[in-house]
């Protein structure tokens, strides 16, 4: 019995020490990755121009659903 309290004191107390240890470790910062952002279009400078473009894609977003309800809209009548 005191054979085994003095292990367990043993060890506590190397464990102890070891966690003393590492509370003041220092480790390499890891590298940061590289993060390369491409812009999804060309960035429009002047507004006039992004407003027109704006309007384009509106009008081929309605276009296209204009022939869509017109493909599904006539087979259900």
């Amino acid at each position: 019995m005191r054979q085994l309290k003095r292990v367990v004191l043993n060890k506590s107390f190397w464990r102890s020490l070891a966690c003393s240890f590492n509370l003041y470790s220092s480790h390499p910062a890891p590298a940061p990755l590289r993060v390369e952002i491409k812009p999804l279009r060309v960035a429009i400078v002047d507004p006039t121009d992004a407003m027109r473009a704006d309007w384009v894609q509106t009008g081929k977003d309605i276009d296209s659903a204009i022939a869509q309800y017109g493909q599904s809209g006539s087979a259900n009548r």
